[in-house]
């Protein structure tokens, strides 16, 4: 538990009452930034971390996707557990997400953080759809990642959202076609998932386990 010296409030997970502007306060900003959190609904909760495996089977499909956007000339570049406000109440913590160089200069327009974190250039935490949001399933929080952040960036219209399971050695690629999530792509094991996020994209899934 920490208090707030101004308001004495407790920066405590499972508390109400919590906002994306409330992130704008430098003390609090400082408190968000030493631990893994998210603003479900205007409570502050805690991120449970990914085991070794999952977090290297993320890794392995990263590279991939990097490897093949360089060989391709597509510029763009991945964030590793990037916030990303999709509305006051509701601040997601993205285990990875995508941002296209052509849409830097409207993500630093629109993105947000403390003027202790404001620096020219900067990108800070993301207020509008990135092009690309993946999910990895974490044991235990299995309903949030599937259920309640899909539904967060359909709403918000995240044009892809990809699911990886470490558990099940799955990857659900799915688009968003104006109104709603479709299905893209999917597969297990050792199939070779070709989502339509680039046009030539095929990822082996036999190279993203360990």
């Amino acid at each position: 538990m920490t208090l707030l010296d101004d308001e004495k409030r407790e920066f405590t997970p499972g508390t109400p009452g919590w906002s994306a502007k409330d992130l704008l306060d430098p003390e609090i900003e400082v408190l968000w930034e030493l631990g893994s959190y998210e603003i479900v609904e205007g409570v502050l909760t805690i991120v449970p971390p990914a085991q070794f495996a999952s977090s290297s089977s993320l890794l392995n499909l990263l590279f991939i996707v990097t490897r093949f956007m360089e060989e391709s000339g597509i510029e763009g570049q991945f964030g590793i557990e990037s916030d990303f406000i999709i509305s006051s109440h509701r601040v997601a913590r993205t285990d990875a997400m995508l941002l296209m160089k052509s849409d830097f200069p409207r993500h630093r327009r629109t993105s947000q953080s403390s003027k202790r974190y404001k620096r020219k250039g900067r990108i800070g935490r993301i207020t509008q759809p990135p092009t690309l949001v993946v999910e990895l399933i974490s044991l235990g929080h299995e309903h949030h990642d599937r259920v309640v952040k899909r539904r967060w960036y359909e709403e918000s219209g995240v044009p892809h959202f990809w699911i990886l399971d470490e558990i099940s050695e799955s990857l659900e690629c799915y688009r968003h076609d104006g109104e709603k999530f479709v299905v893209d792509a999917k597969g297990k094991g050792p199939e070779t998932v070709r989502p339509s996020l680039f046009k030539g994209l095929s990822i082996p899934l036999s190279r993203v386990w360990i």
